[in-house]
């Protein structure tokens, strides 16, 4: 199932599609599209290794970097 989510970051707000209940244990951005928002990207300490549900290794390799996102849901925020 897709939703149509807008982002609303300092310069311009953004509408784009993304999945629910993908399954993962956590939330995921691709880094080009991240950069192009002007997100503020940061460098993990660590890089960490990304598995798939059956176990294999990530095509994408290793996780390297990380922001953080302020939600809201009606009156709920959330930071991912």
């Amino acid at each position: 199932m897709t939703l149509r989510v807008f982002l609303h970051l300092r310069s311009k707000r953004a509408e784009t599609i993304t999945l629910l209940d993908s399954g993962a244990t956590e939330n995921f951005i691709n880094i080009h599209y991240a950069r192009r928002l002007n997100l503020p990207i940061k460098k993990l300490a660590q890089e960490r290794k990304l598995f798939n549900v059956d176990g294999t290794p990530n095509r994408a390799g290793t996780l390297k970097y990380f922001t953080d996102i302020d939600t809201k849901t009606g009156p709920k925020r959330t930071r991912l």
